[in-house]
């Protein structure tokens, strides 16, 4: 059996620093009103994942490719086992997050995936 990549996005494999390359945070959504009395009413009505990416070293080109999936408009499909499945995702790239390695041959990318 094929074992899954940890990031697709797009059709793009992504190669993530697996050990502390990734953060999940859990967003709540929550609607609140006010009612008739005054009284603030909330209702949960779900919630959001977003996952805080960096990537393994990689080579410039590679990296481009990947920028230019990120950048692309519309929602993305994300899967893999660091997302859990197959989820729709919007991509937040900012151009200060990509950075020179060590070796300064390969660069090293930092972004923000939210679950829509």
């Amino acid at each position: 059996m094929a074992q899954l990549p940890a990031l697709v996005v797009g059709l793009m494999t992504v190669p993530v620093e697996v050990d502390d390359g990734v953060n999940v945070e859990h967003e709540e959504l929550v609607d609140r009103a006010r009612t008739f009395s005054g009284r603030l009413r909330s209702v949960r009505t779900g919630h959001k994942r977003r996952w805080r990416i960096r990537t393994i070293p990689m080579p410039r080109a590679e990296a481009d490719a990947l920028q230019a999936v990120l950048l692309a408009p519309g929602p993305l499909q994300c899967s893999g086992t660091i997302i859990g499945g197959t989820v729709g995702c919007d991509a937040q790239l900012d151009t200060d997050s990509i950075r020179p390695s060590a070796d300064g041959q390969r660069v090293v990318m930092e972004f923000v995936l939210h679950e829509v």
